[in-house]
């Protein structure tokens, strides 16, 4: 992996560690159909765990610029604050953001209209009304509950080759990681995990972009 295109290459790399002990200690539920959950589960823990070692807390108060930062690391966490988490909520308000975005360019409609602004924008209004942007439960977050000044990972995980929910994470994790000023997250990277028998593949995303693709989607 050229790691020089990932910003936060140094997190990245702890959840790679944390990836890596799962593919040794767990292959057992890697075998199995059906433990995603199970999996994401075991992913939280060994996370968990190389999160609290001393170089990794300073490595995280580093990326915040303060000091003795402990975040928590959460599955299946809904919550934004007291109200619940929402994707695609501001997307309509922005300013045009034509093929650097992944969430603009997935409909062929709005795709087709990227150079006139105006119907691109009425389309894409059209485009995101279409999802269902209620009640997003990520798979695993390393935030700190309760606000949104110290969210640092997101990672969806998956168990299969499943292209049309593969795509709905990689929106996910788009909306997640934006860096534009109406979007309340602003995780400072996000990780799409796809496991199988042979290994794991991943999806990183950070500000809003796709910044390494080991699938077929294409990048923007």
């Amino acid at each position: 992996m050229e790691s020089n295109i990932i910003e936060n290459k140094a997190i990245f790399y702890m959840v790679k560690e944390a990836v890596d002990k799962l593919l040794i200690v767990d292959k057992f539920l890697l075998e199995k159909s059906g433990l995603e959950r199970s999996i994401a589960f075991r992913l939280g823990l060994y996370l968990n765990s190389i999160l609290r070692r001393k170089k990794n807390v300073s490595l995280v108060s580093e990326v915040f610029l303060e000091d003795k930062i402990k975040l928590d690391v959460d599955l299946e966490y809904s919550k934004n604050g007291e109200s619940t988490k929402e994707v695609y909520l501001h997307c309509h308000n922005y300013r045009y953001c034509g093929n650097c975005c992944y969430i603009c360019t997935q409909d062929s409609k709005v795709k087709a209209t990227i150079n006139n602004r105006n119907e691109y924008f009425d389309n894409l209004r059209s485009y995101i009304d279409k999802i269902d942007r209620k009640n997003m439960i990520p798979d695993i977050l390393v935030h700190k509950r309760g606000e949104n000044n110290h969210n640092l990972i997101a990672i969806e995980v998956k168990c299969n080759d499943n292209e049309k929910l593969r795509e709905a994470d990689f929106g996910k994790l788009t909306y997640l990681t934006c860096t534009k000023d109406d979007c309340e997250y602003k995780y400072k990277i996000g990780i799409f995990i796809e496991f199988s028998k042979e290994g794991a593949k991943y999806c990183i995303f950070e500000k809003g972009r796709i910044v390494w693709n080991e699938f077929n989607t294409k990048p923007y």
